[in-house]
């Protein structure tokens, strides 16, 4: 229920989390000049992802904000994907996959590691180390089992909307499992 989920954060914001950290998963987008690709992104998000951000995950976004939790969007998309998104949601830090560029075209190779399963971590960790944040204190949202790995690391994971295989892993642990109601739904509900 709501009252129990607003209750849950409060009681959490005891932890004072130095992170949050979201999972984005969104299609790539390659080959193409760079600065189209950045217009075309941004216009995709604008016009075909905000208008699909579960209302309860903007509600969890905003509560850690206002409690000065550092936030980042880590995810296997690119950054001409991803950075949008996150300027969209009022997010600063975004980690993903990087591709290569050289003078302004895409060359078709990827910056390794991906910014996937393993990869995630390797990426969070510079982001971490930079900053001297502890992530037992640190929060992850995400829906797929292919970042088990990192909510393992987390003091406080979250599986929202998980897959099956995500789902069973987080009941086995205790974590939280939220189902989120797409926008359309709770709006009407």
């Amino acid at each position: 229920t709501a009252a129990s989920g607003h209750a849950a954060l409060e009681a959490a914001a005891t932890a004072h989390p130095d992170l949050v950290v979201l999972d984005v998963m969104l299609p790539d987008l390659d080959g193409f000049e760079v600065c189209r690709r950045l217009r075309e992104a941004r216009d995709f998000v604008e016009q075909m992802v905000v208008p699909t951000v579960y209302p309860e995950a903007i509600e969890a976004l905003r509560w850690h904000q206002r409690q000065g939790h550092i936030v980042a969007i880590v995810s296997g998309a690119t950054k001409f994907v991803v950075r949008p998104v996150a300027e969209a949601l009022g997010i600063k830090h975004y980690l993903y996959t990087r591709l290569e560029v050289e003078h302004g075209r895409f060359t078709g190779r990827v910056i390794d590691p991906l910014c996937f399963e393993e990869g995630k971590i390797y990426w969070l960790q510079q982001f971490i180390d930079e900053r001297g944040i502890d992530l037992a204190k640190s929060w992850f949202y995400t829906d797929s089992v292919t970042d088990l790995p990192l909510m393992d690391l987390v003091g406080h994971p979250v599986a929202v909307n998980p897959d099956p295989f995500l789902f069973r892993a987080a009941r086995r642990r205790h974590w939280p499992v939220k189902f989120y109601e797409p926008p359309s739904r709770a709006a009407n509900a």
